[in-house]
């Protein structure tokens, strides 16, 4: 059983963000309107008629002014059928594009960096023709343009390349990005003799990470010569530090959301959430609250007092004869939480912090059991109130225990 987690506004990097950018949005439903506090589908983001998938524009996208750490991501008051799927991304400032696809084979005798893959031979590289260059021995031909790139953070270069005309003997041909130590980061090494370098373009996909941040290069450089080679076009992607990839939302009937605790802490600038429910009969995706941050994972669970709940409420009308007429109102979903042995040290930088944010009328966040099959059905996203102070249960022995209540915000 997973240990109950928390978050609050504090750490809902939502709410702090940027810049919020949307794929789609119907009017003033735009994707600020999860900034706000209220679950109402008058006050969300909404898709336009008919945007159904990420491909026609159900994406959100949110950047905070420096980087920062995610654990947890959650829709709540969703019209997301069950039948949605989403996707959720982690990284840098980099666009989160689809890799290239590419396969493994090789030329004879060709000889890769590390995490660089290449294609078979094709007929030229898509969408353009390459520029012919012969280089003699030594020189190099630098790539017009730089782009920025943050220490850290992996990158997926991608290029094409071919040989065009040279000696038979063997001769080589480098990639190299820069800015690194010792003169850069050797995407590829290549053999240019005929008998070694097959006709036809090659798209070359090398993976980087650099260890300084700054404005990179990409360079070609022979190391015999003079060599004839072709470079086709070349394409820049941050990879994501964290990527769910497309898959089932859970979304219960009735609960309307969906929760995804990421597998450990991820540390990055952007997250993007796609949302693909192409049968929904709204004709459109509507998300009233969202949380997206980090969150907080006492050292030990709440106690086995601490019990979900459901309150209501009801107008009644009671005849003479006593028959009950209720008409209800609103129905809601709430949790009791008893937390029996808080560590001292957890109590004022974390309990205290979360109360003092829930005090302003902020929603938090509360995910009983992490892995939980049922966490789409017991997480509560609402306003929280203390039952109890922080008491001392155990006289000497360093624990708290505390009791509040969590009411689901409609």
């Amino acid at each position: 059983m997973g240990i109950a987690t928390f978050g609050w506004p504090a750490l809902n990097h939502v709410l702090a963000a940027t810049a919020l950018a949307a794929g789609s949005r119907a009017g003033d439903l735009g994707p600020e309107q999860v900034q706000n506090d209220q679950g109402s589908p008058s006050t969300a983001w909404q898709t336009a008629g008919g945007v159904l998938t990420p491909e026609a524009g159900a994406w959100l996208q949110f950047t905070t002014a420096s980087a920062q750490d995610w654990r947890m991501v959650s829709l709540h008051q969703t019209n997301l059928t069950p039948a949605a799927r989403w996707r959720v991304r982690i990284g840098g400032l980099a666009a989160m594009d689809a890799p290239q696809a590419v396969s493994t084979d090789t030329a004879a005798g060709a000889t890769r960096g590390p995490n660089t893959t290449r294609t078979g031979s094709v007929a030229g590289p898509d969408g353009a023709g390459g520029t012919a260059y012969s280089n003699a021995a030594g020189s190099a031909y630098v790539r017009p343009g730089v782009f920025p790139v943050v220490a850290g953070y992996t990158y997926e270069i991608a290029m094409w390349m071919r040989r065009a005309s040279g000696p038979s003997t063997a001769g080589w041909i480098y990639s190299i990005v820069s800015p690194e130590p010792a003169g850069g980061s050797v995407f590829v090494r290549l053999p240019m003799a005929n008998t070694q370098q097959d006709a036809g373009w090659h798209l070359y996909v090398h993976q980087w990470t650099p260890s300084a941040t700054g404005m990179a290069t990409i360079s070609t450089m022979v190391n015999t010569g003079p060599l004839d080679f072709e470079l086709g076009p070349a394409s820049l992607r941050q990879v994501p530090a964290f990527d769910s990839g497309l898959i089932p939302t859970n979304v219960q009937p009735g609960y309307r959301q969906c929760v995804l605790p990421l597998p450990s802490s991820e540390h990055g600038q952007l997250c993007r959430i796609d949302l693909s429910d192409p049968s929904n009969p709204d004709g459109f995706l509507n998300v009233p609250l969202l949380y997206a941050g980090d969150s907080w994972t006492p050292q030990r669970n709440i106690g086995w007092e601490s019990a979900p709940s459901l309150t209501a409420e009801v107008d009644e009308a009671t005849t003479r004869g006593g028959q009950e007429f209720p008409q209800i109102r609103f129905a809601r979903r709430s949790w009791e939480i008893n937390h029996p042995a808080l560590g001292k040290g957890e109590v004022r930088p974390r309990l205290f912090e979360m109360l003092r944010s829930a005090l302003r009328g902020g929603n938090c966040l509360f995910v009983p059991n992490p892995e939980d099959a049922e966490i789409n059905r017991e997480t509560v996203f609402g306003r929280l109130s203390s039952a109890s102070g922080a008491t001392f249960p155990y006289q000497t022995l360093e624990r708290r225990a505390w009791r509040g209540t969590i009411t689901e915000r409609l």
